[in-house]
C-alpha cells in the first residue's frame, strides 16, 4: 500500500492524489481525499493559503522506510552540518579578529539562502539535526532559517531577505566572547552571571563594528534582537518603532529555536508545546504582524510528522487547527482524533 507524504504546493503536484481530506482555517474541508491535482485544484488550493499537501507516496520502500526521502534526508543532513561548521568557523575568526572582510560573511550567507527551499522543505526535521554541543552555531544556522522563511512570508524583497539571513547568522556573535561553560551552565544563572550573558548583544555589535560593510540595519539586529514590544527586553528596554523589522524578525525565530532546542539545562519543547507558550507571551513580547505570521506559516511545517504520545503510541499529525495549534488532530491507528477533544493524549515528542 503506498504511503503518504507532504510536498510544497507548487506545480509539479500537478497530476498527484490527495492523501488526507483537506480543511481550511474555519475546518471546513475543500479538497476531499483521493482528489487528482489539477490546475483548477491547484488554484483553489492556493487561494486559501495551503502551502504544503499530503500525497500518496509510491516512491520503492525499504525496512518500512522510503529510500528516496531517507536518501534526501542524509544530503540535507550533510548540507546543514557543512553550514554549521562554516558559521562556527565565520564567527569564531570575527571574534578573534581573523576575519575583517565581509566577502566570507557573504560567502556563507548566500550557501544559507540559495538552499532554503531545500531546508524548508524538512523544517520539521530541525530538531533531529541539532547538536548540544555547538549550540551557539545550531542555533545561528536555525535561526537564520526561522527568519529568511519569515521574512518571505511577510513578503519582504530579496535584498531584506538576504540581510536577514546575515543577521540571523550573527546575531549571537558576542556570545563567542562568553565562556560556554556559563553559556551551558545547569540550574539558574546567577544575578551577575545573567547580566555577563546580556552583555552579548552589545559585545557582537561592536564586533560587527569592525567589519566594513555590514548595514546598519544588521547591526541593530545583533543589537536589539532581545527588545521586545512590551519594553521588558535588553540592552536598552525600548520598544515600538525603536526595534527595527531585523530584530522584530530575529526576536521570534530565536525564541522559536530556544524553546525547541535541547540545552545542557533543559529539555526542549515539542513545536506544540511552543505554539502554546507563544499563544502565552506572544502578543506581549513580539511585534503583532511578525508574531501571527509566522505563526500560521510555520503550522504547515508539521502536517504529517510523527509524533509519540504519552502512552507510548506513534501517531500522524494530519491537521492543524490555527486557532488551537498546541492540540492537532491525529491518526492513531485507524482512528481520528482531534486532540483538542481528547485531553488524556499529550504529544510528548516528535520522531
Amino acid at each position: 500500500m503506498a504511503g503518504v507524504k507532504y510536498i510544497l504546493l507548487t506545480r509539479h503536484a500537478l497530476g498527484e492524489k490527495i492523501a488526507h481530506d483537506i480543511y481550511n482555517d474555519q475546518g471546513a474541508k475543500i479538497i476531499p481525499q483521493h482528489t487528482v491535482i489539477n490546475k483548477c485544484i491547484l488554484k483553489r488550493l492556493a487561494e486559501f493559503d495551503i502551502q504544503r499537501i499530503p500525497i500518496y507516496d509510491h516512491a520503492e520502500k525499504e525496512d518500512g522506510k522510503t529510500v528516496r526521502d531517507e536518501h534526501s534526508l542524509a544530503l540535507i543532513k550533510q548540507s546543514y552540518v557543512h553550514n554549521v561548521r562554516e558559521i562556527k568557523l565565520l564567527l569564531n575568526d570575527i571574534a578573534k579578529g581573523k576575519t575583517t572582510d565581509k566577502s566570507k560573511i557573504d560567502e556563507v550567507s548566500m550557501m544559507i539562502y540559495s538552499k532554503i527551499n531545500r531546508f524548508g522543505s524538512i523544517l520539521s526535521s530541525l530538531n533531529q539535526l541539532r547538536d548540544v554541543d555547538e549550540y551557539t552555531y545550531t542555533h545561528s544556522l536555525n535561526v537564520a532559517i526561522y527568519s529568511l522563511l519569515l521574512a518571505k512570508w511577510l513578503k519582504l524583497g530579496d535584498s531584506q531577505a538576504k540581510d536577514i539571513v546575515e543577521a540571523g547568522i550573527l546575531h549571537d556573535l558576542g556570545k563567542c566572547k562568553i565562556s560556554p561553560d556559563l553559556l551551558n551552565k545547569r540550574g539558574r544563572l546567577l544575578n551577575e552571571e545573567f547580566e555577563l550573558v546580556k552583555k552579548h548583544t552589545t559585545i557582537g555589535f561592536d564586533l560587527s563594528k569592525a567589519i566594513p560593510g555590514i548595514k546598519d540595519e544588521v547591526r541593530r539586529a545583533i543589537l536589539l534582537h532581545h527588545e521586545r514590544a512590551n519594553g521588558n527586553g535588553y540592552p536598552f528596554g525600548v520598544s515600538g518603532q525603536k526595534i527595527n523589522i531585523y530584530s522584530k524578525i530575529i526576536a521570534v525565530a530565536d525564541v522559536y529555536d530556544a524553546l525547541t532546542s535541547e540545552r545542557a539545562y533543559k529539555k526542549k519543547k515539542t513545536p506544540f508545546e511552543t505554539f502554546k507558550e507563544f499563544e502565552k507571551i506572544g502578543f506581549e513580547q513580539f511585534d503583532p504582524k511578525v508574531m501571527l505570521t509566522f505563526m500560521t506559516n510555520i503550522y504547515n511545517y508539521y502536517l504529517g510528522v510523527k509524533v509519540r504520545l504519552n502512552t507510548g503510541q506513534i501517531a500522524e499529525v494530519i491537521y492543524i487547527n490555527p486557532y488551537n495549534p498546541s492540540r492537532p488532530t491525529i491518526k492513531l491507528d485507524d482512528q481520528i482524533l482531534d486532540l483538542a477533544g481528547y485531553e488524556h493524549y499529550d504529544i510528548e515528542e516528535m520522531i
